[in-house]
């Protein structure tokens, strides 16, 4: 059967699943692949995102991504990243307890718009410095971010 599928998304876009570690760690060190969407041809091209946050860590090829990961890299050493984790815990602690607890108070509720989606927008708006009186903006941006698009490009 093979541990590489060809198979359909929802709106009908081909995509290959790889269902082995192995399969996946030869997949990555094959520099005949890529993750750059830009050399997707047709078919699907992933997130619908601005050119600027396209070149991210996550969609660009080795030489790029060594170059782009060691400008971060001594923002992020171990003791930072710990730090980092006490800190994301302890606000998502809070307000998680806040959402549950505006849930309760109305009785009913969309886990997703009333839970889901605010926890990390607010942790990720918190973490970047995002002003309050921006967060309705930049809620809206990131939400546009990932959403994904059609093979047609549209949303």
């Amino acid at each position: 059967m093979g541990a590489v599928h060809q198979v359909a998304l929802p709106d009908g876009s081909p995509v290959w699943l790889v269902t082995t570690e192995a399969e996946g760690r030869a997949g990555l060190a094959n520099p005949v692949l890529s993750v750059n969407k830009d050399h997707a041809g047709s078919g699907y091209k992933g997130f619908s995102l601005p050119p600027a946050l396209d070149a991210k860590l996550l969609n660009i090829d080795a030489q790029d991504h060594l170059r782009l990961r060691r400008l971060v890299s001594k923002e992020f050493t171990p003791r930072r990243v710990e730090n980092l984790g006490s800190t994301v815990r302890h606000t998502c602690e809070l307000l998680a307890r806040g959402l549950i607890d505006r849930v309760k108070s109305r009785g009913a509720a969309d886990l997703v718009a009333g839970l889901a989606a605010p926890l990390p927008l607010t942790v990720v708006g918190d973490l970047l410095g995002v002003p309050d009186q921006d967060r309705g903006p930049f809620a809206s941006w990131m939400t546009r971010t990932v959403r994904p698009i059609s093979r047609t490009g549209t949303e």
